[in-house]
C-alpha cells in the first residue's frame, strides 16, 4: 500500500484486494484507505508516512561536523506516534537502531545507482551481531517532500572475513520508492514502520556513470592505539602524494593530539579527511586484558573499506587501500607514478582491481650505511630511504593490497575482491612491477637476518622525498635537521 499527500490534493490508493477506491480529497486533509480489518491496522510492506509540518533546513551531507537536530511531526496513520525526524542528520558515528540494544550499528548511508541506474538503492554500512534482522526498516526523509517519510523491509547482508566475531560488518540495502522523484536526504533504520528511530543518517548521492578524471583516493585503515608516529605519517603522506595521492581518506580510532593536529593542519586540509570510526564494542588492545574479549575484527576494517569505497566512488576514479605504514611503490624503471601503472595495466574495459604483493622492511634491521651517513636523510628519519633490506615477497592474498576503480566494486575485502560489477576483474601484478612496502616493527618476532633483500628502487625519488619532508616539516613546525647534505 503507498500513501501520497499534497496539500491540495490527495490521492490515496491501495493495492490490496479489499480496497480498490481512489479517494481524494481538498485542502489540508488527509484520506486514507485501509482494508476492512477488525483489530489495528496493519503496516504496508511500503508505505509513506505523512506529517503536517515542513522540513525547512536540508541535511548538509557534505559537512564533516555534522550534529543532529530534530522536529518533531505527526504520523497520521501511526496514531498518536509522533515521530522526531531530522533537520540535520549525525555522521561518522556508529547509530543503532534502537536506544536500548545494540544489535545493529550503523555508520554511513549512500544513495548507490550504480549497479541498475534505473532502480537506485540505499546502501548503509556498519556491524551487527550474530542475531536475525529480520523485521528490519529503512526509514527514508526527504528535503522537498518534508511531510513524507517513506519505509520498506531492509535487506541486511553479513560481510566475510569477521572470524566468527561477536559483531560482523554488514551491508544494508534499501529500495527506494518510485513515489515519490526525489532523493531521500537522510535515512533512519527501526524495527517497526512507527517506531521512533535512534538517529538519521545523511544519505551521500553516488554518481550512476563512473568518473573520469584520473585521480586517486587513498583509503587508509583506522588508526588506533593512540596513533602518535609523526614522522611516519609525514613521510607516508608525502610519499604517496609523489606517486598521485589526490584525497586521502584517513579513518581514525585512536590518535594522538599531535597526529590528530598534523592532518588538521593548513599544510594537509586541503587534501586529507579524517573520519572519526570508533564502533562502541569490545576492539582489539594490547596488551590485551584478561577476561577481555575482542567483539570485532580489526575495528570493523570490513564495513571501513565498503564505506570507503562508495565514498571514494563519489569523485575519484581509481582508489588505493593502504595503511599509514605503507606505500604502493611503482617499481619498474618505465613507472613514475600510479597513473602511469594503472594506464599499463587498467586500460581496458574489464580490469577494475590490481592485487599488488607486499614485502616488509623491518625497523628492527640495519640502517643503509650510505643512507644514514647522510645527515639529512637520517635527521628526517626517512624509513622509506634508511630501510633498503626487506625479507621475501608474499603471494597475492597473503596479505596484499589492491588498487580498484570503485565504481565497478561491489564488495571490498581487505586482502582481495570479493564482488564487483558484472563483467569485471582483477588483474595481480608481479612485485618487480609495483608492490607494496611496508614498513614494521615486530621486536623479537621478525625474520632472520639471512632473509634480508637489498631493494634500493626508492632511492629513485630520494631527491623529491627529501624536498618534500622538508618543505611538510617546516609548515608543520616539526624539527628539522641540524645540517642539511645534499
Amino acid at each position: 500500500m503507498v500513501r501520497i499527500a499534497g496539500f491540495r490534493k490527495v490521492v490515496v490508493r491501495c493495492r490490496i484486494l479489499l480496497c480498490a477506491a481512489v479517494v481524494i480529497a481538498a485542502g489540508a486533509a488527509v484520506h486514507f484507505c485501509w482494508p476492512e480489518t477488525a483489530g489495528s491496522q496493519p503496516a504496508p510492506a511500503e508505505a509513506m508516512l505523512l506529517s503536517s509540518d515542513h522540513l525547512e533546513t536540508p541535511v548538509n551531507s557534505d559537512n564533516v561536523n555534522l550534529t543532529e537536530s530534530r522536529v518533531r511531526r505527526r504520523v497520521p496513520w501511526c496514531g498518536h506516534t509522533r515521530l522526531l525526524s531530522p533537520v540535520t542528520a549525525q555522521e561518522f558515528q556508529f547509530l543503532s537502531s534502537h536506544r536500548s540494544n545494540r544489535d545493529l550499528l550503523v555508520y554511513s548511508a549512500f544513495y548507490d545507482p550504480r549497479l541498475a541506474p534505473r532502480k537506485p538503492i540505499i546502501r548503509s554500512t556498519g556491524i551487527a551481531r550474530n542475531v536475525g534482522m529480520s523485521g528490519l526498516m529503512c526509514q527514508l526523509w526527504y528535503r522537498r517532500w518534508s511531510q513524507v517519510m517513506v519505509t520498506m523491509q531492509a535487506h541486511v547482508e553479513r560481510l566475510p572475513e569477521g572470524d566468527s566475531r561477536r559483531y560482523q560488518a554488514v551491508l544494508i540495502t534499501c529500495s527506494t520508492s518510485s513515489k515519490v522523484e526525489e532523493i531521500p536526504s537522510a535515512v533512519s533504520f527501526a524495527w517497526s514502520h512507527c517506531a521512533q528511530p535512534a538517529g538519521f543518517l545523511p544519505v551521500r548521492v553516488l554518481p550512476s556513470t563512473p568518473v573520469r578524471n584520473g585521480q586517486f583516493a587513498v583509503c587508509m585503515s583506522p588508526l588506533h592505539s593512540s596513533y602518535d608516529n609523526v614522522d611516519e605519517a609525514v613521510q607516508t603522506l608525502e610519499l604517496n602524494r609523489l606517486f598521485g595521492a589526490n584525497r586521502f581518506f584517513v579513518y581514525s580510532f585512536a590518535s594522538s593530539k599531535r597526529v590528530a593536529s598534523l592532518l588538521a593542519s593548513k599544510h594537509y586540509a586541503k587534501d586529507v579527511t579524517v573520519l572519526p570510526f570508533q564502533p562502541p564494542v569490545n576492539v582489539d588492545r594490547w596488551p590485551q586484558p584478561s577476561n577481555y574479549t575482542v567483539e570485532v575484527k580489526h575495528f570493523a576494517q570490513m564495513a571501513m573499506l565498503q564505506d570507503c569505497v562508495m565514498r571514494a566512488s563519489a569523485k575519484y576514479e581509481f582508489a588505493v587501500f593502504t595503511d599509514m605504514n605503507e606505500v604502493v611503490v611503482p617499481r619498474s624503471k618505465g613507472l613514475s607514478n600510479w597513473r602511469d601503472l594503472v594506464r599499463a595495466r587498467m586500460s581496458d574495459n574489464k580490469t577494475a582491481g590490481l592485487s599488488l604483493q607486499h614485502a616488509d622492511f623491518w625497523l628492527e634491521w640495519p640502517a643503509d650505511s650510505e643512507m644514514s651517513a647522510n645527515a639529512t636523510i637520517s635527521g628526517l628519519k626517512l624509513s622509506a630511504l634508511l630501510k633498503l633490506h626487506h625479507d621475501e615477497v608474499r603471494l597475492h592474498g597473503t596479505p596484499s593490497k589492491m588498487i580498484v576503480k570503485p565504481h565497478f566494486v561491489q564488495l571490498m575485502g581487505v586482502q582481495l575482491m570479493w564482488r564487483y560489477t558484472k563483467g569485471w576483474g582483477t588483474e595481480y601484478v608481479n612485485f618487480r612491477l609495483a608492490g607494496v612496502h611496508r614498513y614494521r616493527s615486530w621486536k623479537d618476532l621478525g625474520p632472520q637476518d639471512s632473509d634480508q633483500v637489498r631493494d634500493p628502487t626508492l632511492l629513485r625519488y630520494r631527491e623529491q622525498l627529501v624536498a618534500n619532508v622538508l618543505r611538510a616539516r617546516t609548515a608543520l613546525g616539526l624539527p628539522l635537521p641540524i645540517h642539511i647534505s645534499d
